[in-house]
């Protein structure tokens, strides 16, 4: 019931959430509806396999590494970004996102910001990266921001990596 691990994932009466985020109450209508994440293989009932999202910040090497800040760091956006559960919220309501083979969506983007933020020899590299994978695909509806348990300001993290 803590909401910092993204585990129960789901997608609850049409709506992608924490099962251990979301009160009955809150519900609407006299059903429930449970249904797995769409985007991700079925593992079993519910449980879906998001090992995809961490292969790809693997296989991009989108990493910290070395710490080698920037001069004038945003310590506060870094820490909103750390935040991420990786959970796939973000990637099921995203229209962009199908399989996580060219577009990674905003895990993928905030993770390049935080990368790229804590790590200026990276920085370049990441930045390339990122366009490949997120920049040049992302039609910024914005729905990610909408669904994340934590909030993350993930229009700022684009932003940054945009300028």
């Amino acid at each position: 019931m803590q909401g910092v691990c993204g585990a129960c994932a789901m997608v609850i009466n049409d709506m992608p959430a924490l099962a251990c985020e979301t009160f009955l109450r809150d519900c609407k209508g006299d059903e429930l509806i449970l249904r797995p994440l769409r985007k991700f293989p079925v593992i079993h009932d519910l449980i879906v396999d998001r090992s995809s999202i961490h292969e790809n910040l693997k296989c991009e090497e989108v990493y910290i590494c070395a710490y080698d800040p920037a001069a004038h760091e945003d310590h506060s956006h870094q820490y909103e970004v750390a935040k991420c559960l990786k959970c796939g919220l973000c990637l099921e309501v995203c229209p962009n996102y199908t399989n996580g083979a060219t577009f990674f969506g905003a895990v993928f983007a905030n993770d390049c910001y935080l990368v790229s933020a804590r790590n200026q020899g990276k920085a370049k590299e990441i930045r390339k990266t990122y366009a490949s994978h997120f920049g040049n695909g992302c039609s910024k509806s914005l729905s990610c921001a909408d669904v994340c348990p934590m909030h993350i300001p993930t229009l700022a993290s684009i932003a940054k990596l945009n300028r």
